[in-house]
């Protein structure tokens, strides 16, 4: 079957990169970034509260402000209030956001009145220190106070559920701790001599091959191909896009793609296989890359909704079908002028 998306509309660069814009990636040592306190980030975050603290420092988040000034959106409201939604009154001015961060366990209260720009709350947030007994030793609770928030906000958009501060506070505690369990299994479980095993993939996952071809004048045509165990193709498709800025972007694009007919065709346990070498290595934390960094946030985001996710390098020539069919759409643009 060939998939016909409609959702992926929003590839269209323009469009795309407004909602994502590319910030600074952040460094091995989080070099002049806000959240760098006492605590090292690297051990104790997970990457997608890194890189939500990193857009949100360089006002990179798609708040109703941004969406209006990029015009993208007409409205700049807040979900919860009449208030202009801004990275600084969502996650900190909001009787919401407010609220949660009252609730917060921690040795002293975050007074929202003090703080004067985003990268100030993130410093004050990350310097509390949660109270017994919660079992946060390892790091700072503000990350995940933080990511609740900003989910907690997409939920209300996007599914009409509103989550209150005290199911908020909640969940970011539970996310905290299981983060720092696993990472404590992980410790125990590899030695520094081991290399980290991978979780063994689920045998009724499926395995999605991506390709994208990509012209010196900025189009790309993207492709994707589900297939199950028995190598039979469960779903094709295609799309094309303008002013891509690389093969690289080009890629990643098209993995992103594939993973929107995932989610919207309620596909649960996916492995990707990509011929991009450099790709593979951005999405499994082993490159760090300005250029793909908003995009790797919307992959790592979407790819929540999956129970099965992985992302695998493969040669070309195990490729030809996807390759086949982003070599069709880029064929088959016309663009109008």
């Amino acid at each position: 079957m060939h998939h016909s998306v409609g959702v992926l509309d929003l590839l269209n660069s323009q469009q795309y990169e407004s909602l994502s814009p590319s910030v600074p990636i952040v460094s091995s040592q989080w070099s002049e970034d806000p959240s760098q306190t006492e605590h090292t980030p690297e051990d104790i975050s997970a990457p997608k509260t890194k890189l939500l603290l990193s857009k949100a420092a360089q006002n990179a988040l798609p708040v109703g402000e941004n969406l209006l000034h990029r015009q993208v959106n007409d409205s700049v409201k807040c979900p919860y209030c009449d208030q202009d939604e801004s990275v600084l009154h969502l996650l900190f001015k909001c009787p919401f956001a407010a609220k949660t961060w009252q609730l917060a366990p921690t040795t002293t209260t975050l007074s929202p009145l003090a703080i004067i720009d985003v990268k100030d709350g993130i410093r004050l947030a990350n310097s509390l220190l949660c109270l017994p007994p919660t079992g946060l030793n390892a790091g700072p609770i503000s990350p995940w106070i933080i990511w609740t928030i900003w989910t907690a906000r997409n939920k209300l958009i996007f599914n009409k559920q509103k989550t209150s501060p005290e199911e908020a506070i909640l969940l970011a505690l539970v996310r905290a701790k299981e983060w720092q369990s696993a990472q404590s299994t992980l410790e125990k479980i590899c030695s520094p001599t081991q290399p980290l095993i991978k979780p063994p993939i689920p045998m009724n996952a499926l395995t999605c091959f991506t390709d994208a071809a990509w012209k010196d004048d900025g189009c790309a045509g993207l492709g994707w191909v589900f297939m199950n165990s028995q190598e039979q193709v469960s779903c094709e498709g295609s799309s094309c896009v303008l002013s891509v800025s690389s093969p690289l972007m080009a890629e990643a694009m098209a993995t992103l793609a594939a993973l929107c007919v995932a989610v919207e065709s309620d596909l649960k346990t996916i492995q990707f296989a990509s011929d991009s070498q450099m790709l593979v290595n951005a999405l499994n934390g082993k490159l760090s890359s300005k250029e793909l960094h908003g995009i790797l946030y919307d992959i790592l985001e979407l790819s929540a909704n999956l129970s099965f996710v992985s992302y695998s390098f493969i040669p070309r020539n195990f490729n030809r079908h996807a390759d086949a069919l982003a070599k069709e759409a880029l064929n088959g643009l016309i663009i109008v002028t």
